[in-house]
């Protein structure tokens, strides 16, 4: 049995109690039983453990440049609430694209090139902002009209 949250495998044949710790609200505790010969189950884990991200990541966007939208990649290693949001040159932010709760993966979230009263962004280089409060990542975005 692997606990996805924790990334720890438990052997059941070997174990007759399962302590998966605290199990929060707004999203499912994740454990995923895996059965096979050996060789089979550790692939099967390995190829599991690799759609879920270590660390808080942001992957970039593609096209980048762009016209006239962007998807911009991320990842969670747990559910967390995150803020992404889109700042110029200046620092000044241009939109928010994300204040809210998502679950554990790799996620991806569209910039359809606007602030957030709806005008077009000026061409130029752009920044995506993302943090979760602890960590704070950031990734280049050049906008082309």
């Amino acid at each position: 049995m692997l606990d996805v949250h924790s990334r720890s495998v438990i052997d059941m044949l070997d174990n007759t109690y399962f302590d998966l710790g605290k199990i929060g609200k707004g999203y499912e505790h994740q454990v995923k039983i895996v059965y096979g010969d050996i060789d089979q189950v550790l692939l099967a884990i390995e190829n599991i453990l690799s759609l879920i991200p270590e660390h808080l990541s942001l992957y970039g966007n593609y096209p980048n440049p762009f016209n006239p939208s962007t998807t911009i990649r991320y990842g969670l290693p747990e559910p967390r609430k995150v803020r992404m949001t889109v700042v110029n040159i200046k620092g000044q932010e241009i939109a928010e694209l994300i204040n809210d709760w998502r679950d554990m993966g790799r996620h991806e979230v569209i910039w359809n090139g606007k602030d957030q009263l709806g005008r077009s962004a000026a061409s130029g280089i752009y920044f995506t902002i993302l943090s979760d409060g602890e960590t704070v990542r950031s990734h280049k975005v050049m906008f082309i009209k």
